[in-house]
């Protein structure tokens, strides 16, 4: 049985595909972007999991789909803060009994552990410094147009001037001379300015240092801000090329970030940012739930107050705090503001006490036998006499301590640290009922939520039967007709309904059909008829291009693959546009 269900698998059948709610963020070939945008502009390639080698890659798309999931049929898994919205049909990877499996997400414990995806700590150094600029002006720079009026006689400057485009003036204004001096590094580096970092003092006599350009060469920097110019208000964002590649770039746009809005506490090294924007925190938080890192977000409300005889007035805001030492770490490598970043080095905190993680079996009983030749006191130091390594969660601090110590175990530390406990689980959420799915090559998964990354697999039990050919079709290698895709259908209603019939549970297959399929109108009948296809959730994959056809109230003409083989024994001239439609279609393989 397992043979021929892999057969049918192998050819196309089954249905390969995941659903999540709009807005949830995956990780395509064009950066992290929401599933609703993936889908509209029909991304190549997606982030997945590959079981077997624990790895994760980009993978092509086969199928963007669009679903419709009652609000009675979504639900919401929460593990580490990660977000996932689904359907209660749809599998979710998971770790139980020792082993991974895909269950359904209506059938996921709070005992189990789900797989996600962690961006590694890093950045690339091509555009780092661009990064850094842009964290640091939207932090504490400004930015505004420069308004010139030339007069009658200098006509030909005026035009010139219109052609180069809008003038924007660049400041920034800090007590720290390094941040300033780099503020000015970028703008040499980006346009060549040879305007200077000069020393200056607030009304109230704290020694500052000022730059400020103004130039068309250096307007070109409101790119890298998106364009947020003027006064900052409670529209400021994370800008996009930014936001689409944090791997890439968001480390150093945080450090920028601290270096001019940031304060570092020299009690516990934990770095707090400032801002108007709550939406803003809650980006910048999405952002560091990829790395694994929690931010936690505090408001503050408008208030007033006196200082030095003037009255001063907070309109209040959002505070994000970054508790984890390590992290501020390896953010600190790209500040500027020397003072900030040895009050990290030096005030570093035991980091990682609340990044938790589910123990696998393999790696319990690793450490069992490596603990049998460790002395008393690095039994002690690694937490064997209090049997942390027994424990079904743990924190990243004995991970750390085992990695340092049993360098064999890399691999199954590394499997852990992909293993996070599941927090919460809600139904009935109030959201959109318009989800959205992607049917993946070869590993049939891909990664998706939202303040981190989890494995998410296909809807259910699903086939796509439009592969099949149509009732009637000529089979020259068999020397007969088919009875076309409605009769497997049947084969596999009856079959779900005797597995199913036992736990009293109506069946929940899912079954597609193409819109362009001869035998598109039988579906639609069966579809329709009572008692008939009982076990399955019947959907009709509709294209766009039969939208069109329905607007402009033309003919949508049926068809069918067809293969080289039967181009060669019917003698079809693929030219005639009689004889072939020529149309997109979910597999390529041995068809023309």
């Amino acid at each position: 049985m397992n043979d021929i269900l892999e057969k049918v698998h192998e050819a196309g059948l089954t249905l390969k595909a995941g659903c999540v709610a709009p807005g949830t963020l995956v990780y395509t070939n064009e950066g992290l972007v929401t599933a609703d945008q993936a889908v509209a502009e029909r991304h190549e390639r997606i982030l997945s999991y590959d079981r077997k080698t624990g790895t994760f890659e980009l993978r092509r798309i086969e199928r963007h789909m669009t679903t419709h999931v009652p609000q009675k049929e979504n639900l919401e898994i929460v593990s580490n803060g990660v977000s996932l919205k689904t359907s209660i049909k749809h599998p979710v990877l998971v770790y139980r009994d020792g082993r991974q499996q895909y269950v359904r997400a209506d059938d996921v414990r709070e005992t189990d552990a789900l797989v996600h995806y962690q961006l590694p700590w890093a950045a690339a150094g091509g555009r780092a410094l661009d990064a850094w600029f842009a964290g640091a002006h939207l932090g504490d720079g400004s930015a505004y147009e420069k308004a010139i009026n030339y007069r009658d006689t200098r006509k030909a400057w005026a035009q010139k001037a219109r052609a180069f485009g809008q003038r924007f003036v660049f400041k920034i204004r800090a007590a720290e001379r390094e941040v300033v001096e780099r503020y000015a590094a970028f703008f040499q580096s980006f346009c060549g300015s040879h305007a200077r970092v000069v020393s200056t003092a607030t009304a109230n006599g704290t020694a500052v240092w000022d730059y400020c350009v103004a130039s068309f060469e250096a307007s070109r920097a409101v790119e890298l801000i998106d364009n947020q110019v003027g006064k900052k208000t409670a529209t400021l964002s994370v800008p996009a090329w930014i936001a689409r590649h944090p791997e890439k770039f968001f480390l150093p746009f945080l450090a920028g970030l601290i270096d001019t809005d940031g304060t570092v506490d020299v009690e516990h090294a934990s770095a707090t940012i400032a801002m108007r924007n709550h939406r803003f925190a809650e980006e910048l938080k999405t952002l560091l739930g990829l790395f694994g890192v929690h931010g936690g977000i505090t408001l503050r409300k408008a208030r007033e107050h006196n200082y030095a005889g003037r009255r001063v007035r907070d309109s209040g805001g959002a505070m994000l705090k970054i508790s984890d030492s390590a992290f501020l770490k390896v953010v600190a490598q790209y500040m500027a503001d020397s003072g900030k970043r040895q009050r990290i080095e030096a005030h570093a905190t035991q980091a990682g006490q609340y990044d938790r993680y589910v123990m696998s079996n393999a790696l319990q009983q690793a450490l069992q036998r490596e603990a049998q030749s460790l002395s008393h006191a690095e039994k002690q130091r690694l937490g064997f006499y209090h049997a942390y390594h027994q424990n079904r969660v743990v924190s990243r601090i004995w991970l750390d301590r085992w990695q340092q110590r049993f360098p064999g175990l890399r691999s199954l530390i590394d499997f852990v640290r992909t293993l996070r406990p599941v927090d919460a689980i809600n139904h009935t959420l109030d959201i959109a009922e318009t989800f959205f799915d992607f049917t993946v090559e070869k590993h049939n998964n891909y990664l998706a939520g939202n303040n981190g990354l989890m494995v998410i697999h296909n809807c259910g039990i699903g086939y796509e039967f439009s592969t099949l050919r149509p009732k009637g079709a000529f089979v020259a290698g068999a020397g007969a007709y088919t009875s076309g895709p409605l009769s497997f259908m049947d084969i596999y209603d009856k079959m779900c309904f005797t597995v199913s019939s036992a736990g009293g549970r109506r069946g929940a297959q899912m079954a597609t059909f193409d819109v362009g399929h001869p035998d598109v109108m039988d579906f639609i009948r069966a579809k329709r008829e009572d008692g008939r296809l009982r076990q399955f959730n019947l959907s009709l994959l509709v294209t766009q291009e039969f939208i069109e056809a329905v607007k402009a109230d033309a003919d949508w003409r049926l068809a069918f693959p067809v293969s080289e083989q039967e181009i060669e024994i019917d003698n079809i001239d693929v030219n005639d546009p009689e004889q072939v439609v020529w149309r997109e279609w979910p597999t390529h393989r041995g068809y023309v």
